[in-house]
């Protein structure tokens, strides 16, 4: 278990703001305590807190940047095909600096973009940035083993993490509670029908099997569009 967050600005030379970066990531100290980072710069804020699984070297912490193209990976989760993915992208030229599972998400990214997807065999959530476009792709895994919550904050920037308290820590406006789902899940009770709604208003799931790919200046209806057709599986 490891926790992911980040902050995507309106603008790509947006200043980011470094408290609730630092909010973000002292609040998912409980999902990683291995090793905690922020990286950042304009227009961008990504946070990882690291439990150690799959290569215990410091060379696999992250953010984790591909030095071929400096996109930067978060993510949690386990890709049960990595060596053979990796086997296949080396085939096809890719170089590979850890032994992590992390590199071969960043790498076959690199390759096949979101048809990457679907060579996936395992559980994550994740967010790639990419400096040269300013955008960020989101994905979580078919069944929505890994959680991936998010939202757009007072100044219209994108949010996510983990977790909705991660959220609540650094944004006052995450708290109000979402009545209607509320009253919902007390009658009816929780159900295996994902929903895209939580229990606290603007923030919503990212739904199991589908991805999300913004770009600066997108608005929060636009995004919300790109949601309802950004799945890459039937589900």
């Amino acid at each position: 278990m490891c926790g992911i967050a980040g902050i995507l600005g309106r603008e790509q030379w947006e200043p980011i703001d470094r408290l609730p970066l630092e909010r973000l990531c002292h609040s998912l100290y409980h999902r990683g305590p291995d090793y905690q980072d922020i990286w950042s710069q304009p227009g961008i804020g990504l946070i990882h807190t690291r439990l150690s699984i799959i290569d215990l070297n410091p060379r696999s912490h992250q953010p984790m940047v591909n030095p071929e193209n400096d996109q930067v990976i978060v993510f949690n989760g386990e890709i049960y095909n990595y060596l053979e993915l990796r086997s296949e992208l080396e085939t096809l030229g890719y170089h590979f600096q850890t032994f992590s599972d992390t590199e071969v998400i960043l790498k076959a990214y690199a390759h096949w973009r979101e048809a990457c997807l679907s060579r996936f065999n395992g559980m994550w959530a994740f967010a790639i940035y990419d400096p040269k476009t300013g955008s960020l792709f989101c994905s979580r895994d078919r069944y929505g083993v890994k959680p991936f919550v998010y939202g757009f904050n007072d100044q219209n920037q994108f949010v996510f993490a983990s977790e909705h308290k991660a959220l609540c820590s650094a944004f006052k406006e995450f708290r109000a509670i979402n009545r209607d789902m509320m009253r919902d899940t007390l009658n009816e009770g929780m159900s295996f029908t994902p929903y895209q709604e939580t229990l606290y208003q603007r923030v919503f799931h990212l739904l199991p099997g589908h991805w999300i790919h913004l770009t600066p200046g997108d608005t929060e209806e636009a995004i919300k569009q790109s949601v309802k057709t950004g799945s890459w599986v039937q589900v």
